[in-house]
C-alpha cells in the first residue's frame, strides 16, 4: 500500500505573551556568563573554548545589534552580530550560546571557520522541537493508516482458508489420488 504524504500542521504560535516565554539574547548570555563564572572559580573544570571574537567595526545596520530582551536574529555564517552592551562584536562562544550549543562544545579551525560552523548549524533546541513535531505528525498518519487497514482484509489472506479448512482440503486431495 502506498503511503500518503504527511501533511504538516499549520504553524501554531507556541511562544510569546500568555504562552511559553521566548529564550532571549539576555537569557542566553546570562546563562553563559554564569557558566563562565563557575568555570573561573572551579580549577577542576576544563577551560571554556572559543571565547575570542571578531575585530569587526560597529555595524551601520542597527538590525545587526542584538537586543537583550528579544530572541536573537538568525545567525548566519557570514553575518557577524554586535553585542548589545559591550560595544564589540559577539564572540564565537556567544553565538554558540544563542544557538543552544553546550557551553563546553569546541569549534575547531580559524576564527572564520568557527563562526561558519555556528552560523551553518540548526540550533539544537529548534532541531529537537522540529523532530518531535515531525514524529508526532508521522505517528498520527500511521495510526490513521493502521486503523484503516484493520478494517480491510488482505486479498491474499481472504483467498486462504482457516487451518481446519486447509487440512480438509489436503484430505480431499489425498482421497482423490
Amino acid at each position: 500500500m502506498a503511503k500518503k504524504f504527511v501533511e504538516m500542521p499549520n504553524v501554531i504560535e507556541t511562544h510569546g505573551p500568555g504562552k511559553h516565554p521566548y529564550r532571549t539574547v539576555g537569557n542566553a548570555f546570562t546563562a553563559l556568563e554564569n557558566f563562565l563564572e563557575q568555570a573561573k572559580n572551579n580549577p577542576n573544570m576544563p577551560p571554556v573554548p572559543n571565547l575570542e571574537g571578531s575585530s569587526c567595526s560597529r555595524p551601520t545596520d542597527e538590525a545587526r545589534i542584538l537586543k537583550l530582551d528579544e530572541p536573537a536574529k538568525t545567525l548566519t555564517c557570514a553575518a557577524r552580530f554586535w553585542h548589545p552592551i559591550k560595544n564589540r562584536a559577539g564572540t564565537v562562544r556567544e553565538a554558540a550560546a544563542l544557538q543552544s550549543y553546550p557551553h563546553t562544545y569546541e569549534f575547531l579551525g580559524d576564527l572564520t571557520a568557527q563562526y561558519k560552523q555556528v552560523g551553518n548549524a540548526v540550533p539544537g533546541r529548534m532541531g529537537r522541537a522540529l523532530a518531535l513535531a515531525i514524529g508526532e505528525s508521522l505517528r498520527y498518519v500511521y495510526k490513521e493508516e493502521d486503523e484503516a487497514e484493520e478494517g480491510e482484509q488482505d486479498p491474499v489472506q481472504a483467498s486462504e482458508g482457516t487451518p481446519e479448512e486447509e487440512a480438509d482440503e489436503k484430505k480431499d486431495d489425498s482421497m482423490e489420488e
